[in-house]
């Protein structure tokens, strides 16, 4: 399970990573840089292949098919800060906007952030309050944001 929850200027995701109910004993790595963009991954741990189906053109009659109580979502952030959302019941890109969150922590995450929280903070809110979100943080700001700062 998973919480990733974007605001104005970060994207942050737990790193636990569960097969069902029960806790893995290895990390999950929910946050994948390339090219460039930002890629947020919730679901079956399948981050590499979503990441090239959307790289090739993202066409949704090609996008990764999962069978049985399997998912995945795939949250991308551009190059220049627009974020787009796909799932597996729906590969077509729905624009998202800020504040934003998927997992099974998001609407604790959510709530959050509308309350005020970061993103990082709203992560580590979902992870106290959310028995299939937990482990390491990993934060990364949000390509905006870094134009903006360096201006």
């Amino acid at each position: 399970m998973t919480v990733i929850a974007v605001d104005d200027k970060t994207v942050a995701a737990d790193g636990l990573m569960c097969y069902g109910n029960e806790r893995a004993a290895r990390p999950a790595n929910k946050l994948l840089k390339r090219e460039g963009r930002i890629f947020g991954v919730a679901g079956t741990g399948i981050e590499e292949v979503l990441i090239t189906w959307y790289l090739d053109g993202a066409d949704p009659e090609k996008a990764p098919k999962v069978t049985g109580d399997h998912w995945w979502n795939l949250l991308v952030i551009e190059t220049d800060g627009r974020m787009l959302f796909f799932t597996s019941d729906a590969p077509f890109g729905q624009p998202a906007k800020a504040p934003f969150a998927i997992g099974s922590g998001a609407d604790y995450a959510l709530g959050a952030m509308k309350a005020g929280a970061s993103a990082k903070r709203a992560v580590e809110i979902a992870c106290e309050l959310n028995v299939y979100c937990g482990g390491e943080i990993v934060a990364f700001d949000l390509p905006q944001a870094q134009r903006e700062a360096a201006e």
